[in-house]
C-alpha cells in the first residue's frame, strides 16, 4: 500500500488502517475528536461511519461504536450493533456520556455510559456538524451546515426535531462572515 513510508497500525485491514507520523494519528475521514478524563482519544470517521477509540497509551484504534464494516446506517442500541451516517462532531459529557453529531442522518445522538446509543435530536432541518455542551446548565450547542448555532436544552431531549430549539446565533440558510449580534452574525 503506497503510504508514503508512514508506520501504519491496521484495525482489520488496510483499508482501516490508522497512520501515525512522529506520534501524529490520522484516521480515514476523521472529523471530531475528543478525550475523556481518563485519557482515551475518540474519533469520529465520516467515511467509515464509526467512532474510533485510541486507549491511553496505546499505538492503535479499535472501533468503539458503528458498525464495523463501516455501513452507513441509523440505528440506536448497543455502541457496537448500532449505525451512524457521516458522524462529525463529538463531545464527551460532564456525566461521561458521548455526544454525537450524526450528520447525514440529521440527528445528535448520545452513547450513555452503559453504552447504548439513543437519538436525543432528530428530523433537524440541516445536518448537525458539531457539538459543544454547556456544563453550566447541560445544554447541548450544535453547529450546522447551515450557517446557524442552536441550543438543545436537557428538557428538550425527546428523540425528535422541537420548533422551539432555541437560535443561539446565525440565520437560516444566510452564510458568510459577519461578526455582529447573535442573530446578525455569519457562518460558513
Amino acid at each position: 500500500m503506497g503510504n508514503g513510508g508512514l508506520k501504519g497500525f491496521a484495525l482489520k485491514g488496510p483499508e482501516d488502517a490508522l497512520f501515525t507520523v512522529e506520534n501524529q494519528y490520522f484516521v480515514d475521514g476523521a472529523r471530531g475528536i475528543a478525550c475523556d478524563p481518563a485519557g482515551n482519544i475518540f474519533v469520529a470517521s465520516e467515511t467509515k461511519n464509526c467512532i474510533y477509540q485510541i486507549e491511553k497509551g496505546m499505538l492503535f484504534a479499535s472501533t468503539f461504536a458503528g458498525h464495523q464494516g463501516g455501513f452507513a446506517g441509523n440505528v440506536d442500541g448497543l455502541r457496537l450493533q448500532s449505525q451512524f451516517n457521516g458522524p462529525m462532531g463529538i463531545a464527551i459529557t460532564a456525566e461521561g456520556c458521548m455526544i454525537i453529531c450524526d450528520s447525514k442522518n440529521r440527528a445528535v445522538k448520545r452513547i450513555t455510559k452503559d453504552g447504548v446509543v439513543e437519538t436525543i435530536a432528530s428530523n433537524l432541518k440541516s445536518p448537525p456538524l458539531d457539538v459543544v455542551e454547556d456544563t453550566t446548565d447541560g445544554t447541548f450547542v450544535i453547529t450546522t451546515q447551515h450557517g446557524i448555532v442552536r441550543c438543545i436544552p436537557p428538557e428538550q431531549r425527546k428523540g425528535e426535531e422541537d420548533p422551539s430549539y432555541k437560535l443561539v446565533a446565525g440565520l437560516w440558510g444566510t452564510s458568510g462572515c459577519n461578526i455582529g449580534m447573535a442573530t446578525e452574525a455569519r457562518f460558513r
